[in-house]
């Protein structure tokens, strides 16, 4: 059972911070009131290290038997939904902290997955899970379809994006594991802010059958198919 000073215990406090706030202004902006923007926020930031705990099978959450998670989760969700108006005017800080969080959280979920001595992939879904948990469980609560489940703009690609850096950085090419940190983060800050500036999206499932059909059909001036008999 491994306890918070065991693996870099300021990443998964920033984690939990960045989600927290980040849960906050999003029940903010749905005009929730004051209580629900604080239980959103601690909801969101403690919702992925929650899911990683238990799909590791430990023994309880870390946040359950940290007070530190618990009080850091509760002051910063407190501190989005007092200053949450003021921070909406500074341009898209939902977008920022929520992106910041996604690195930031892919990483410690890493790093727990290689603590418990999980392979490569099992650690990648890992990270991934915990990276996207506290967004999905944030979504739920608040009666909306989880953005991981939406075409749009990269998010769990994005977090995987941000592992495979953070493995690379550390396995591939040994540098410090506070650089591999700072690269995930990076990567995924950046994957998502390039995305956003040239419109990419994640493309919605295709339809197989009905591609074919289409190749399939003649082209204006081209060999017809032969009948079918």
């Amino acid at each position: 059972m491994y306890d918070l000073d065991d693996i870099r215990p300021y990443l998964e406090l920033t984690s939990v911070a960045a989600g927290a706030v980040s849960g906050a202004l999003h029940a903010q902006r749905r005009t929730f009131d004051f209580v629900g923007v604080v239980v959103i926020g601690i909801a969101t930031g403690l919702g992925g290290g929650i899911i990683r705990d238990v799909m590791l099978g430990q023994g309880p959450a870390l946040a359950l038997r940290t007070s530190a998670l618990l009080i850091t989760a509760a002051v910063a969700a407190l501190l989005g939904a007092l200053f949450g108006t003021l921070v909406s005017l500074l341009g898209r800080p939902l977008w920022v902290v929520d992106t910041l969080s996604l690195g930031l959280f892919t990483a410690v979920g890493l790093q727990r997955a290689q603590a418990a001595g999980l392979d490569v992939v099992p650690s990648l879904f890992l990270g991934v899970v915990t990276g996207v948990g506290g967004g999905v469980v944030r979504d739920v609560l608040c009666r909306e379809t989880p953005v991981l489940l939406l075409s749009g703009q990269p998010y769990s690609v994005a977090a995987l994006f941000a592992g495979s850096v953070y493995l690379t950085a550390l396995r591939g090419f040994g540098l410090p594991q506070l650089t591999a940190e700072a690269l995930a983060t990076a990567a995924a800050f950046s994957l998502r802010l390039v995305a956003a500036w040239r419109g990419w999206m994640v493309p919605p499932l295709p339809d197989l059958p009905r591609a074919l059909q289409r190749l399939r059909r003649p082209r204006p001036g081209g060999p017809m198919d032969p009948p079918t008999p």
